[in-house]
């Protein structure tokens, strides 16, 4: 099972508060890009836990489903806040600054960290 979740960039609180609704479920929820139509996600093919669905492959010219699992997630804001360490910063002292919406892997990990 998992639930769409419509990301307006006009109104990122919108969506990051219906994803966080998901992550307390513990379900896996799909970021769409408001205005852009969604692929098709068959439910029965996502991998077992809960994570989140969001297209890539834009650069390339092709769009793909990215299934990201919320243990995938986590694993890889405990390895940055590690790489902080080493650089001599404390993770939750940090402001990170991002320009990019939630439907975009790069603007959810800031969030996700």
């Amino acid at each position: 099972m998992f639930i769409p979740i419509i990301c307006d960039n006009q109104n990122q609180n919108h969506c990051s508060s219906q994803l966080s609704k998901a992550i307390e479920k513990g379900i896996w929820a799909q970021l769409i890009a408001k205005g852009i139509k969604q692929n098709q996600v068959n439910a029965n093919s996502l991998p077992k836990g809960p994570g989140i669905i969001l297209k890539g492959g834009g650069s390339s010219g092709k769009h793909n489903i990215c299934l990201l699992s919320y243990s995938n997630l986590n694993q890889s804001a405990i390895a940055t806040s590690i790489w902080l360490e080493e650089q001599g910063l404390i993770a939750k002292n940090c402001l990170i600054l991002n320009a990019l919406p939630l439907y975009h892997v790069s603007g959810l990990m800031p969030w996700w960290r």
